[in-house]
């Protein structure tokens, strides 16, 4: 069986090309009240992660990720 991930996100943090009001006063808010990131992460730590975990050898276990264990593993 292949390895399986499951990612749970909340508000993801990053610079769009177009405005969305909503999105930049949440991120703005968020990303200051936040500091643990358990409920912000940025897009970048999310590629990592996707790419990563995407190397790993198959072990056939499942896993579920959501902004707090992207965050912690410093991916």
């Amino acid at each position: 069986m292949h390895h399986v991930f499951t990612y749970i996100l909340g508000l993801l943090l990053c610079d769009r090309a177009e405005q969305r009001t909503g999105e930049k006063i949440m991120g703005s808010v968020l990303g200051t009240v936040d500091k643990w990131r358990s409920t912000c992460v940025e897009t970048s730590k999310v590629a990592r992660a996707l790419v990563g975990n995407a190397l790993k050898p198959a072990s056939g276990a499942v896993e579920i990720l959501d902004n707090a264990a992207l965050n912690k593993d410093g991916i």
